[in-house]
């Protein structure tokens, strides 16, 4: 049997939309993954990293600081500068 590989465009969408259910059953069911594999992809992310992108509290999840600013710099939202040339 064959692992699969994890790739870095997959941990970050599961780490987005974890920090927006801020629940991991929801976001593991949202994902069609088990919870196991949602884990596994949240924790490659943190160990890519290096750091700590949220605590789990039962099966709710917190953001970190660092996890907040991960996910805001893959969701930048506009601005004037941006909007204008």
């Amino acid at each position: 049997m064959h692992a699969m590989k994890i790739t870095l465009k997959q941990c970050l969408r599961c780490f987005a939309v974890l920090a927006e259910e801020q629940n991991y059953r929801r976001a593991a069911r949202r994902l069609h993954l088990s919870l196991p594999a949602l884990n596994t992809h949240i924790h490659q992310l943190e160990e890519t990293f290096g750091i700590q992108l949220c605590q789990r509290h039962a099966n709710r999840a917190c953001l970190t600081m660092a996890g907040e600013l991960l996910l805001k710099s893959q969701h930048p939202k506009p601005t004037l500068t941006t909007s204008f040339p």
